[in-house]
């Protein structure tokens, strides 16, 4: 069961201007992610779920079954010189089996990523790698920028840690533009996470 995957399908059309970020969840709007936009899947009863403090809680503890997810659809346009960028403030507070919250990306005909967490470490599934440690059972700020939908580099908390390859192509279909999904059930273990924001800001320079 896996409590946070925040899963990016993306195509290329353009954005709307004036847009602050593209795609923002923020718990301090005191709303769950369907009630702001976003697809809801949850399986086996669904994740144990709280806001409080500006703070969304995912507890999938109770059930290897529990499936909690979360998309939504919004296209991107990257021009020569433009990266796609993606952040989010995540905090993993237990996870009894191998790892479980987890990070996608990906976009038709360009690549793929899946980064994993552990209590303490993240892993890059389609990679087959351990990729960064970080200081457990606290909030830690993520953010991973590609130039080309193809590499990635990923930060925590304002240092690079990892550059990596996107494993190339996906044939995923995004009917409409791109997916954004995050929530719980991909991996085979329970897990608790808190999540404060998922943001995905218009492409930089």
């Amino acid at each position: 069961m896996r409590i946070l995957t925040i899963l990016t399908s993306l195509a290329l059309v353009s954005s709307a201007a004036g847009e602050q970020f593209w795609i923002e969840y923020n718990a301090s709007c005191g709303l769950f992610p369907e009630e702001c936009g976003w697809n809801r899947l949850a399986m086996g009863g669904g994740a144990e779920r709280s806001l409080e403090g500006g703070v969304l809680t995912l507890d999938g503890l109770a059930s290897t079954d529990i499936v909690d997810d979360y998309d939504i659809v919004h296209p991107i346009d990257l021009a020569p010189g433009e990266s796609f960028v993606m952040q989010w403030r995540l905090r993993v507070d237990e996870v009894p089996g191998f790892m479980d919250p987890a990070v996608a990306a990906w976009s038709e005909g360009y690549g793929r990523i899946l980064l994993s967490y552990s209590e303490s470490a993240i892993y890059s599934d389609l990679e087959r790698i351990w990729i960064a440690n970080f200081e457990p059972h606290v909030f830690h700020d993520y953010r991973l920028v590609s130039e080309d939908l193809l590499s990635y580099t990923l930060s925590i908390d304002g240092s690079v840690v990892y550059t990596g390859q996107m494993v190339s192509p996906s044939y995923t279909q995004a009917s409409g533009g791109a997916i954004r999904q995050w929530g719980g059930g991909v991996g085979q273990f329970g897990s608790m996470s808190r999540l404060e924001w998922f943001r995905n800001p218009p492409q930089l320079c």
